[in-house]
């Protein structure tokens, strides 16, 4: 028989084992969690919601479907290792974003709801680009510019009778446009420049102001510009989809997708720049890398309209030595690409604005991609 002593020790001695097998599964439990991302945790949501006196059922039901949804996701052993990361990194970025799902507003405005707002419209996976915005494997065969293209389009565009009314003028062209096309073909310190003298008519040119200033302008911080605090920075602002239904605003996009015969879908919104007296935009290129992965493709194509007369302000590409003087109703346009690789950005067109000395200089800018563009803007896939 036992005596007291031993079975102490023995009954120690399977406790310890017990613990030991316990504290090893509860281990494996947690590694197995911690990699599908199936542990417990307190959700944040982001900011706390708005709940509106006539809308307290709808609003109450919207948060419970929410937590729900991430429940589930949380839960289902098929969600990936990268959708929980989604997960943690999904909030409401707005107090009424279950108000305005209420509204149907995740449908209405998917490419704003469904990032800002997409726990209540139960839309996590689209902040991830992959997700939202999958590539086209053939999305090249769309493109509007191949090798060569580019170089075939201003020929076009500056000897086309029908484009004499707008008197056009070149600044800067290859002296080897007939040379066949190769990767080799980066047409080094000449590529093409030219402005159509009278595109637009002063009215044309007084409405696009007119509009814009409407809409209201903003200090610019436009990707290469964060010197918006700078004394000499400019404002600018976008036309929106209210303004481009204005008949002016459709008449001068019509008449860009005659000149370029390129799908004004293309086409990125207006963005109108206000340059006051003193101020300026130091030197830039609006070729965007990596749009080369985005579904639009890169913008090939710069076309800036002048809507003022002023003093100073010249619009200058200092690698080719080209400077244009601000002159209301005058197209400048530019490539960003390379003829013989219209995928990849022309180092020589890099270029700014002088000081204005006198007067306020305003003008537009148009920015054309190789493919669709506004397609994928309403989904942010830009």
């Amino acid at each position: 028989m036992l005596d007291f002593a031993t079975m102490f020790r023995m009954i120690v001695q399977l406790l310890v084992i017990t613990g030991v097998i316990y504290y090893q599964h509860r281990r494996q439990e947690r590694i197995s969690c911690e990699v599908h991302g199936t542990c417990s945790r307190n959700e944040d949501f982001g900011e706390e919601q708005v709940i509106d006196a006539n809308h307290i059922s709808e609003t109450e039901q919207i948060i419970r479907d929410m937590v729900s949804y991430f429940k589930r996701l949380r839960s289902d052993p098929t969600t990936s290792v990268m959708m929980h990361e989604i997960l943690d990194g999904c909030k409401n970025q707005d107090a009424n974003c279950a108000f305005w799902a209420i509204v149907g507003e995740c449908d209405k405005a998917p490419g704003y709801m469904h990032t800002h707002c997409a726990p209540v419209c139960q839309s996590c996976d689209q902040l991830s680009m992959e997700m939202r915005c999958p590539m086209d494997p053939n999305a090249e065969r769309k493109n509007c510019w191949g090798p060569g293209n580019l170089n075939d389009f201003f020929l076009n565009l500056t000897s086309s009778p029908e484009n004499k009314k707008y008197k056009p003028k070149i600044l800067s062209q290859p002296s080897n446009i007939k040379k066949k096309v190769s990767e080799s073909d980066i047409s080094i310190n000449e590529p093409w420049v030219i402005y159509l003298d009278t595109f637009l008519s002063h009215k044309e040119a007084d409405r696009l102001v007119s509009i814009a200033n409407k809409v209201g302008f903003k200090p610019s911080v436009d990707g290469m510009e964060e010197n918006s605090k700078q004394k000499n920075a400019f404002t600018s602002t976008w036309i929106n989809d209210l303004s481009s239904q204005d008949s002016t605003v459709k008449k001068i996009i019509s008449r860009i997708f005659h000149l370029t015969n390129i799908p004004i879908a293309n086409a990125e919104r207006f963005q109108i720049m206000k340059y006051e007296k003193g101020q300026a935009h130091q030197l830039h290129h609006d070729f965007i890398y990596y749009q080369a992965q985005r579904q639009p493709g890169v913008r090939i194509l710069a076309i800036f309209l002048f809507l003022s007369d002023v003093e100073g302000g010249e619009t200058f590409f200092p690698k080719l030595n080209i400077s244009v003087q601000a002159k209301k109703g005058r197209a400048l346009i530019w490539p960003l690409v390379l003829n013989g690789n219209p995928n990849k950005k022309d180092e020589n067109m890099w270029y700014g604005t002088a000081v204005v000395k006198d007067g306020v200089k305003y003008g537009a800018n148009i920015f054309i991609h190789q493919r669709d563009f506004q397609g994928p803007h309403k989904n942010n896939c830009h």
